[in-house]
């Protein structure tokens, strides 16, 4: 076959070779295993630089329109041998609490189908930080298949999320020579990272334009020393509004799910506040850096009966199009799961490319959502209530109970969950655990059932005939 090209004098040449094959292989004229022409040979057909030949066909082999090794040619793909974007993401994403990471593998996959020219699919590896014994990771099904498909599939790139491999691991990843980028926490080891000293800085300095001054901060606690960004936005709000100390409390997990390890603290602190003289005791506002932690925050400050806003406005870090119902109002700062994506892709695009990267690390900014009556109440849901003694098991203790009746204005949608009396059959027994009940609302709309699990009151809706299914 002639390869025909009329370099024109206005467009860099690299394009114009790229733009070339890749109509050629649209079109079918280029078919799948058919052998190119070498660097050099297409160079001396056109009389161009050998080294923007092999710039525009790097760029076409990143794209997975066409394959190759030095030394061995290359050849056009076939639709069945897509190039491969591995993921590999250093927590379970089976875990519950892992919406932020399968948000981001959606996303990816979304782009991946998007982006135009390229000829990608991906594969996820998952749970890669488990692995940090020796003998743990050289057994690990993960880590013999992630193996095996480095050696058996055409890998373009990679994409590391959070990552905090076993150093044999890294090794690994490091001699297959592939362009990677990465998503995480550090500023001199990642490509992209969330600038949560953004989200502090702007969390306080919203909080003391609406004269909130007394703050309490609670951060997720991971033993490293380089985690500490979140503070420095701190420090910069603080100076500037003339504020108090921020009152910085961490989470400390040991091994509890953060959920639980945040709720347990926000008792204690409760506690601590409540045992001060007066409202100077407690804070104008709670500013919490993880969505997941902030739900058990949000379970303390109801079992203690806590009013939001009225007592304390509750802030936390989020990420955007991942609800959780709180039940209360919060104030979001979303990250964009779409924008972080577009950027790893776009760096790692690049370095396919060979191109030199510059102004790394790149910092993902969220935007401020202001608490909605929505937020409290998205669907219109009934009241859930505590009532301070279980009437159903004739003991004392805390208990769940149910009232019939809809919220439907805005100012109830706005205010926490008010205690209230409830008939005897709407009460369920909360000490014990495993323990659950079932009733029907006087309407006979809907049956619904209580369960313990985790030191937490699971609550499912359950439709009766004809009715309307609704989730508390």
């Amino acid at each position: 076959m002639n390869f025909d090209l009329k370099i024109e004098p206005t467009i860099p040449i690299y394009l114009q070779i790229e733009r070339y094959f890749e109509s050629l292989i649209r079109t079918e004229k280029l078919r799948a295993g058919q052998p190119l022409p070498s660097c050099r040979e297409l160079a001396q057909t056109w009389n161009v630089n050998f080294q923007t030949v092999h710039k525009a066909m790097s760029r076409l082999k990143s794209t997975g329109l066409i394959a190759g090794e030095p030394g061995c040619g290359s050849f056009v793909r076939s639709e069945n041998q897509k190039g491969v974007i591995g993921i590999l993401v250093g927590p379970s994403i089976t875990d519950e609490s892992a919406h932020f990471f399968r948000a981001i593998i959606k996303s990816i996959r979304t782009e991946i189908m998007e982006l135009q020219g390229c000829q990608w699919t991906c594969r996820v590896y998952d749970g890669l930080n488990e692995l940090r014994v020796e003998s743990d990771f050289q057994r690990s099904a993960v880590h013999q298949q992630l193996m095996r498909d480095l050696q058996n599939y055409s890998f373009c790139g990679l994409i590391k999320l959070f990552d905090q491999f076993n150093a044999s691991l890294n090794d690994e990843i490091s001699r297959s020579k592939l362009p990677a980028v990465r998503l995480g926490v550090h500023l001199q080891k990642s490509d992209v990272v969330l600038d949560v000293a953004g989200f502090t800085r702007t969390a306080v300095e919203f909080m003391a334009q609406k004269g909130l001054r007394k703050i309490c901060y609670l951060r997720n606690y991971t033993g490293d020393p380089d985690h500490s960004l979140d503070l420095q936005g701190l420090e910069q709000a603080v100076r500037r509004f003339s504020l108090p100390p921020v009152e910085i409390c961490e989470i400390l997990s040991s091994g509890l799910p953060a959920e639980q390890a945040a709720y347990e603290k926000t008792l204690q602190l409760i506690d601590q506040w409540q045992a001060r003289k007066g409202d100077d005791g407690w804070p104008d506002a709670l500013l919490v850096l993880d969505d997941i932690a902030t739900r058990g925050v949000v379970f303390a400050l109801i079992q203690k009966g806590i009013k939001v806003p009225d007592r304390l406005l509750l802030m936390c870090a989020a990420n955007e199009g991942i609800i959780h119902y709180y039940g209360i109002p919060v104030i979001r700062y979303d990250f964009s799961a779409k924008t972080i994506v577009k950027k790893l892709l776009d760096i790692l695009r690049k370095r396919m490319w060979g191109e030199t990267l510059k102004g790394l690390p790149v910092k993902i900014a969220g935007e401020l959502k202001p608490a909605s009556a929505a937020a409290a109440n998205p669907m219109g849901l009934t009241r859930l209530n505590f009532s301070s003694r279980c009437r159903s098991s004739g003991r004392g203790g805390r208990s769940l109970s149910f009232t019939n009746q809809p919220i439907s204005k805005k100012s109830e949608m706005i205010q926490p969950m008010k205690t209230e009396p409830a008939d005897e059959t709407q009460v369920f027994d909360s000490q014990c655990p495993g323990s659950s009940a079932e009733t029907e609302c006087q309407s006979g709309v809907r049956k619904r059932k209580a369960s313990m699990w985790g030191g937490f009151t699971l609550i499912e809706c359950v439709p009766s005939q004809g009715s309307k299914e609704l989730g508390v």
